[in-house]
């Protein structure tokens, strides 16, 4: 695999073109967290050269402060390590309607 040592991540992803709908789940979910955390960097704490090992083993970005469970639990869905598992956009756009129409009632 070639690294591009620039970026310090693995070239191949983006020379293949390996992206699907559940690629962009994942990648949506990681927005997400930027945003309930404040625009934190995402696996900050993680070696660039050390991130495959570190998701391929199942560890995940933390739950952010003041992010409400339920919002983290769909951006943990969203990082299912099997790309089947993770949502549809359909689902998580019903979900945050439903989340959204919540947040209404104490606001």
């Amino acid at each position: 695999m070639r690294i591009d040592r620039s970026s310090g991540w693995p070239w191949r992803h983006w020379s293949e073109r390996r992206f699907s709908l559940a690629s962009d789940a994942w990648s949506f979910g990681v927005t997400l967290w930027e945003l309930m955390s404040l625009a934190q960097q995402p696996y900050s704490e993680v070696d660039c050269f050390e991130m495959a090992a570190y998701l391929r083993e199942g560890y995940r970005i933390a739950h952010p402060i003041n992010c409400p469970d339920e919002l983290y639990s769909m951006m943990s869905g969203c990082w299912s390590k099997n790309p089947d598992e993770r949502p549809k956009f359909s689902q998580l756009l019903v979900y945050l309607q439903n989340f959204y129409e919540a947040l209404g009632q104490y606001i």
